[in-house]
């Protein structure tokens, strides 16, 4: 598995997991339509690679060369260097091992390249997948609770080792 940036190419890849009907029900979210969808691969393929606000990555099965979903992070590079991380995977993908490994690659990428400060990561309370996989990558769960909308929500965090880069 590598992770790329998106290509127009990738719509119906990306229409086949995004608008999968039990994960939009579970975000609350309305499907995109091709137009939808090629205006927001496009508006990514424009930014450059440490551009703030979102940041897409797709995620791309090396065996079949199938583009299986996204990973990504929402980038705030004021005072405090910050990525907000997260992934999603088409149905038939979940549950092998690709959110983790696509989450190792973009916190290394937010650490490496973007050098950020912080690293967090923030899911629905009750999505045990992604709060595993949060886990399986060292962050450390910061808060658990209701947020602004009464949503309850679970966040994970990493932060910057810079200490051997000082000396």
């Amino acid at each position: 598995m590598y992770i790329r940036p998106p290509r127009q190419s990738d719509i119906d890849a990306f229409l086949a997991y995004r608008n999968d009907p039990a994960s939009m029900a579970k975000v609350g979210a309305a499907p995109l339509s091709v137009d939808g969808g090629l205006e927001l691969l496009t508006k990514q393929m424009s930014k450059g690679e440490a551009d703030p606000g979102w940041r897409m990555f797709m995620i791309v099965r090396k065996e079949d060369d199938r583009v299986i979903g996204e990973t990504g992070a929402f980038l705030r590079l004021a005072d405090e260097r910050e990525a907000d991380i997260g992934w999603w995977l088409h149905p038939d993908c979940r549950g092998k091992g690709y959110a983790t490994e696509a989450a190792k690659l973009i916190v290394a990428w937010c650490l490496e390249y973007i050098r950020v400060d912080l690293v967090t990561s923030t899911c629905l309370a009750d999505n045990l997948a992604s709060r595993k996989v949060m886990q399986r990558i060292g962050m450390e769960q910061e808060e658990a609770g209701p947020n602004a909308n009464g949503v309850d929500e679970y966040r994970a965090i990493i932060r910057a080792n810079r200490a051997a880069e000082k000396r």
